[in-house]
């Protein structure tokens, strides 16, 4: 309640400047009771060892229904369903630091999921410059991802293994560990739609709420999960040594059906580099065969000379890096 109260009027106007104290007598005074949500046997289960995993080693992508009936207020759900904004929230998560990258759309399909997962990735590369380390990515079987498609799974983890990143698919009879994400979408609408709603009027309006809320979700909200001890993601990155935090936590909140012709070109040179790696007898046929050259070049739709790009490929991952940097300005 403390929360709520908080982000719908500020710190320090009106209703929030209830202390918890006085809350709880409230609660105490009214016999209203928190709810609890407890496993079977009472047990805690931690997903993770989260004190010996790294940051962005283990992450976890899934997509929240906005305009969900269960979850909102009937006045919310109102507002929402005619403001002409989009429905559909795309999270990313780290496991260790709780830091989240996100984007919105009107509609999902596949290419929307892969896109936003490739481009976190450059980003998250370009920005830390951490390459050696893996990062592991658990999706769900959502049409918004793999469908639970072990080819298209393994499609795009040939891409994704050009930034050392990797994709797989939770086993729906007992993998529990998209908990980490889906909780964060009980968070949002507690601390997002259901305070903030209100001030959703239209596309504009929500666009800015969201890109404040990323920040307030990666730079102000203390984390009471395991291994957070009360900080932020921010605070985490930084205690565990990270460069360029300040940079990671900018990342842009997008509305996917506007920008993604944008991130297509974006992932172009990764989608290129990988088919490079899996066809190197192409590639070689392409520095004197002036069909093969153009048929890559028609392939991947390059914005600059694919001559250079072939003729120099074994240079391609430091144009790689150098081209991720430009693009994210």
């Amino acid at each position: 309640m403390k929360l709520i109260l908080t982000r719908r009027f500020g710190k320090n106007i009106g209703l929030a400047k209830l202390t918890i104290g006085q809350l709880k007598g409230i609660y105490k005074r009214n016999q209203l009771k928190t709810e609890i949500t407890r496993s079977a046997n009472g047990e805690r289960r931690h997903l993770y060892d989260y004190q010996a995993i790294a940051c962005f080693a283990f992450m976890h992508p899934d997509v929240k229904h906005i305009l969900d009936k269960h979850a909102l207020p009937q006045d919310i759900y109102d507002l929402l369903s005619s403001n002409r904004a989009p429905i559909y929230e795309w999270n990313l998560i780290d496991a260790k630091s709780r830091a989240r990258f996100t984007a919105y759309s009107y509609g999902l399909n596949a290419e929307f999921g892969f896109r936003f997962l490739l481009f976190a990735m450059q980003y998250i590369r370009a920005t830390l410059r951490n390459e050696e380390q893996h990062i592991r990515i658990g999706i769900d079987n959502g049409l918004e991802f793999c469908l639970g498609s072990k080819r298209k799974e393994d499609e795009w983890n040939k891409v994704l293994a050009v930034l050392n990143a990797s994709v797989y698919q939770y086993d729906p009879n007992f993998d529990i560990r998209k908990n980490l994400i889906e909780r964060s979408h009980k968070t949002d609408d507690e601390a997002l739609y259901i305070p903030r709603g209100i001030y959703m009027r239209d596309k504009h309006t929500f666009h800015q709420e969201v890109i404040n809320y990323a920040d307030y979700w990666n730079k102000e909200r203390p984390h009471t999960g395991i291994g957070m001890n009360n900080r932020t993601p921010e605070e985490v990155l930084k205690q565990q040594g990270l460069i360029g935090v300040g940079r990671l936590l900018r990342f842009p909140v997008l509305i996917l059906e506007d920008t993604i012709m944008q991130l297509r070109k974006c992932n172009r040179v990764i989608e290129f580099e990988a088919y490079a790696v899996q066809n190197p007898e192409i590639i070689q046929k392409s520095q004197t065969c002036q069909e093969t050259r153009r048929n890559i070049e028609d392939q991947f739709y390059f914005p600059f000379d694919a001559q250079n790009v072939l003729t120099y490929y074994p240079y391609l991952e430091k144009y790689t890096k150098e081209f991720s940097l430009f693009s994210y300005g």
